[in-house]
């Protein structure tokens, strides 16, 4: 798969998302993404796992 580096100023997370699929990049990888995120953010504990636990859901479905 080749990767293109896209600078983009002002976009949003759902932006960035968006290019992130136009590039090829799958759901699961995406829903790892998005756990990396939020696992070393600065969420309270409590917040990261109920985060979590939504990514995980939308990747069952």
């Amino acid at each position: 798969m080749e990767h293109k580096l896209f600078i983009v100023f002002g976009a949003s997370l759902l932006d960035e998302y968006e290019a992130a699929r136009r590039m090829g990049i799958d759901d699961e990888r995406l829903a790892q993404i998005a756990r990396n995120s939020i696992r070393f953010s600065g969420l309270p504990e409590a917040s990261k796992q109920r985060h979590l636990v939504k990514i995980d859901e939308w990747i069952a479905a």
